[in-house]
């Protein structure tokens, strides 16, 4: 395959991936994750309890250096992101065989809901980070296929210490860069370590993560030991949380694609389709990471997306045993399978949009009913129905202030920090209010320190918003609060003319400004 007409349909290709991306980024509401990130290039700071700062700092770099208030100005740093990835795959494929095997590697990536989705859509630590990451592995990718000694090692050393570092600054799962690497230096290598610009490019590394030191230094590094701390299962191992894991990451890969690796792996020892040391090099990007996930599951929670970068690298060895089936059937047209790929994934994208905006078919068969667990499972409401809930709120509040049963400069309150989120970016923010989020650390997360930003002396009344996706009970609250004279209205919002969820409007009144003042700058509780 020329490399001029492999580039016009790669194009082509990022062209048509942004397009869609950019319908379904702007149709459907953020996520609650996406929507706590908002706090981040809210309040810069050096690090955040959760991440480092680089997802906050993107966010700001993308909306020119503005705190963004509308959904699809949030996601932009996903949608240049996930495009840009495209192209890095094209890039790494081509350096590690050939311009076919490029081309095939974009189809792969396109194809990746992690990729494309998580990545490329989802504002999320990852997105910054998958750009890094990909960048990071080009760069190895130069430095193990050129000459020992050549000079451009030296220069791709130093580059290699400055992406990897900011891809940590991203999120802290790209230490596993270096870790990858060194696992190919000891077995393929070892002369390398005696390359003094191998150890410049750490230094750079260690370099970038000032700013998380510093965050956590000052905060008795509390990122550490949230992150060290997440919850453990009492005893032995739990297999069915690592069939979860290794299942929900096959499923965020795209099931064709996965089921790609595989072959593509299993089929390696009879037909190699690469070079022994570039199939070396992917695979020790790739196994340290998924394998320290999948031993972590079985004894604590852990997510899908976490081993995501690892499948970076995996992904090209299915488009190099592909490209090397097409050269030995002197076939120029593109697989079927990789078609099959991309329809696999845009399929998902198309009934996905279709269910958080419509809710057909219904996830849950709950019968409607204006209850505190109508349609609880249905995650699809995470993304859907906070603009209305801020209209109906502000409607009956403004009946409450007309009547004299709430003040006028009343606030929000909530008692965890993904409906705190969404209540501050969709009901509070559009009404010039803030949110107060209390409870222990583990619930509230960054609110800790929001809370503190903010001056509650003169504010006796609240208004309190939760649903029936996640209802927050009013015993999660201060004594103080509880014992305020308060009152609670129910809300029916609704989707494609049916009940979707309900929504719980409490008010209180009078509610002591000194105890809360008290309850805000207390110590940190875990």
């Amino acid at each position: 395959m020329e490399r001029k007409a492999a580039l016009n349909k790669v194009l082509l290709l990022m062209f048509c991936s942004l397009l869609l991306r950019l319908v379904v980024a702007s149709s459907i509401e953020l996520g609650n994750d996406e929507v706590y990130y908002w706090l981040y290039p809210r309040y810069l700071s050096w690090s955040y309890f959760d991440h480092p700062a680089m997802i906050a700092w993107v966010i700001r770099l993308f909306n020119l250096g503005h705190v963004p208030t509308v959904t699809w100005a949030m996601r932009i740093p996903a949608l240049v992101c996930g495009t840009l990835n495209i192209y890095l795959a094209f890039l790494l494929g081509s350096r590690l065989r050939d311009t076919r095997t490029g081309y095939y590697t974009t189809l792969l990536y396109t194809s990746s809901i992690y990729v494309s989705v998580i990545c490329g859509i989802f504002i999320l630590p990852d997105t910054a980070q998958s750009f890094f990451w990909l960048l990071s592995l080009l760069i190895a990718a130069h430095i193990f296929t050129a000459s020992p000694g050549a000079p451009s090692r030296k220069t791709n050393w130093v580059l290699f210490g400055i992406t990897a570092g900011l891809s940590i600054l991203s999120k802290y799962h790209g230490v596993f860069l270096w870790g990858g690497v060194g696992l190919y230096l000891i077995i393929k290598e070892r002369k390398e370590f005696a390359n003094p610009f191998l150890y410049v490019g750490g230094l750079l590394t260690l370099a970038c993560l000032y700013p998380i030191i510093h965050w956590n230094i000052q905060h008795e590094w509390i990122s550490f030991t949230y992150h060290g701390g997440r919850t453990l299962h009492n005893e032995g191992i739990h297999w069915d949380n690592v069939l979860q894991e290794i299942l929900g990451e096959f499923f965020y890969n795209t099931l064709p694609v996965v089921a790609l690796i595989f072959i593509a792996l299993f089929t390696y020892r009879k037909n190699p389709y690469l070079k022994s040391g570039n199939f070396l090099f992917l695979l020790c990007m790739s196994i340290p990471l998924i394998a320290f996930v999948w031993a972590m599951s079985g004894t604590r929670e852990t997510l899908p997306h976490w081993t995501g970068p690892s499948y970076l690298s995996l992904m090209v060895l299915p488009a190099a045993w592909l490209s090397r089936r097409q050269e030995q059937r002197q076939k120029s047209n593109t697989p079927i399978i990789l078609w099959i790929c991309l329809s696999f994934t845009a399929l998902i994208l198309v009934l996905g949009l279709i269910e958080i905006k419509t809710g057909w078919p219904d996830l849950t068969g709950d019968k409607p009913a204006l209850t505190k667990d109508f349609h609880k499972d249905d995650f699809s409401l995470d993304m859907y129905g906070w603009n209305k809930t801020m209209k109906a709120t502000d409607s009956l509040c403004n009946t409450l202030i007309a009547a004299g049963a709430l003040k006028p400069n009343y606030q929000f309150l909530q008692v965890n920090w993904f409906n705190g989120a969404h209540v501050d970016f969709y009901i509070a923010r559009p009404l010039q209010k803030n949110t107060l989020v209390l409870g222990p650390l583990k619930d509230i997360h960054q609110f800790y320190w929001v809370n503190q930003y903010q001056d509650w002396t003169s504010i006796s009344d609240y208004c309190m918003v939760t649903n029936s996706r996640e209802y927050q009970s009013l015993d999660r609250l201060p004594l103080f609060f509880q014992q305020a004279v308060h009152r609670t209205d129910t809300l029916p919002i609704y989707r494609n003319h049916q009940l979707a969820e309900v929504v719980f409007v409490t008010t209180f009144r009078d509610v002591p400004a000194d105890s809360v003042h008290a309850y805000v700058y207390q110590s940190i509780q875990p």
